[in-house]
C-alpha cells in the first residue's frame, strides 16, 4: 500500500510539472494513471478497485467518471504538451510519422498522429471521432498542423500512411511543409507514366517484384510530378507507393514502419490495456480516456527501456528471441520491481 503512495506521489510531483491544472484535479489525473497501470483495463469500476482509500467503491468510480466529464482537462493542449517533451529530444535526424485510424469500438474511431519508435507508434495527437467511413483532408491535417511547429528544423521529416491517407491534397501539404512522404495508393488510381494513363492494377505485378517509376501524374487531374515505387512482397496484393523522394527499396522498408501501429493497436488493445473494452459513448470523455492511456503506456515504454538497460530482459523472457514488446516487457518489469518492494519512480522516457 505504502509503494502505490510513494509512485503516486512521483506522478503528481511530475503531472505538477507539465500541466497548469488544479491540485483537484491533478490528484484524481495520477490516480487515474496509477490504477490503469494496475488494472490493465479502461472499465472505471476496475481501475477504481486498484485505486487505495476508505471511500466506497461506487464514490471511486464517481470521481473517475466526473473527471473524464471535467471540461477544464483540455485534451488538445495536454496532449501537445507530452508530445512537444517527446518531440524535444530529436535532433539531427529522421522522424517517422504516422496517420491511421483506428476503430475503439461500434460506433467510435480514433484518427491520430504518431511517432515510430522502436517496433511502435506511439500517438502524439489524436481526435475521437463518432462518424463512419473513411477520413477527410481537412480532418487529416488539422492534426497533422498541430505537429508542424513541435519538430526541430534539423530533422527530416516522412509522412507514412495507408490507402485511406492517399489524397494528393495531403501530397501537397507535405510538400508545403518541407515533409517527405511515402503514401500507399489504390489499384484504382489513375496514373500518367512513360506518356500514358493508366491505373495501377494494369501493372500485373507479381511476387517478388518491384518497379519504380519516376516524375508521374497521379490522378486524372494530373497531381505531381511526384515518383512511384510498386512491389509484391509477402501480403495479399501489391504495394503501391507514392513518394516525393526517388523510388528506391529502401521506399518500401521506409513505408514498412506504417505497420508499427498494428503492434501499438495490439499494446492499446486486448493484449494490452483493452482500450476496446469502454463503455463510454461520449467523444470528449473518450479523448480524456486516451490521454490517460496514452501516459500509462510512455511509463511502461520508459520500463521496457529501463529493464533493457538493465540487462534484465532474459529474466523474462524464456528464449533469446525477443518475445515481448517494450510495453509488455515494461508492465512486467514494473510488476516485478513494485512486489519486491522497490520505490518505483514515474517518469517519461528518453529517445534517440
Amino acid at each position: 500500500m505504502k509503494e502505490k503512495y510513494r509512485l503516486h506521489y512521483t506522478t503528481t510531483q511530475l503531472l505538477c510539472q507539465w500541466f497548469n491544472l488544479s491540485d483537484a484535479i491533478i490528484e484524481v489525473f495520477s490516480w487515474f494513471i496509477i490504477g490503469i497501470l494496475f488494472a490493465k483495463t479502461v472499465t472505471l469500476s476496475k481501475i477504481a478497485a486498484k485505486i487505495p482509500g476508505q471511500t466506497k467503491l461506487p464514490s471511486r468510480t464517481q470521481r473517475l467518471w466526473r473527471w473524464l466529464s471535467n471540461p477544464k482537462v483540455d485534451v488538445q493542449f495536454l496532449a501537445e504538451e507530452v508530445a512537444k517533451r517527446w518531440l524535444a529530444n530529436f535532433r539531427n535526424t529522421t522522424v517517422y510519422l504516422v496517420i491511421d485510424r483506428t476503430d475503439i469500438s461500434n460506433t467510435h474511431w480514433l484518427l491520430f498522429v504518431g511517432i515510430a519508435y522502436r517496433g511502435r507508434t506511439v500517438p502524439l495527437i489524436w481526435q475521437v471521432l463518432s462518424n463512419r467511413g473513411s477520413t477527410s483532408f481537412r480532418q487529416q491535417a488539422k492534426l497533422l498542423k498541430l505537429i508542424v511547429p513541435m519538430i526541430d528544423n534539423s530533422c527530416k521529416v516522412v509522412l507514412l500512411g495507408d490507402r485511406e491517407f492517399r489524397s494528393t491534397a495531403l501530397m501537397n501539404f507535405c510538400k508545403r511543409q518541407g515533409w517527405h512522404f511515402r503514401l500507399r495508393l489504390k489499384c484504382d488510381t489513375w496514373i500518367r507514366a512513360n506518356r500514358r494513363w493508366f491505373q495501377l492494377r494494369d501493372l500485373n505485378i507479381e511476387r517478388g517484384e518491384s518497379l519504380f517509376f519516376t516524375k508521374v501524374y497521379i490522378t486524372k487531374n494530373r497531381q505531381g510530378p511526384y515518383h512511384l515505387a510498386c512491389c509484391w512482397l509477402d501480403g495479399d496484393e501489391p504495394w503501391y507507393i507514392a513518394t516525393d523522394e526517388s523510388p528506391t527499396a529502401k521506399t518500401f522498408f521506409e513505408f514498412d514502419k506504417r505497420f508499427y501501429v498494428e503492434a501499438m493497436f495490439s499494446d492499446f488493445k486486448k493484449r494490452g490495456l483493452n482500450l476496446e473494452d469502454t463503455r463510454i459513448q461520449t467523444p470528449q470523455r473518450i479523448n480524456r480516456l486516451m490521454l490517460i492511456v496514452v501516459i500509462a503506456y510512455l511509463f511502461l515504454i520508459q520500463q521496457g527501456m529501463r529493464c533493457v538497460r538493465d540487462g534484465k530482459r532474459r529474466f523474462f523472457e524464456k528464449s533469446r528471441r525477443r518475445f515481448y514488446s517494450l510495453a509488455r516487457l515494461g508492465s512486467l518489469h514494473f510488476e516485478h520491481r513494485f512486489d519486491g518492494g522497490e520505490v518505483v519512480q514515474f517518469a517519461l522516457p528518453r529517445l534517440c
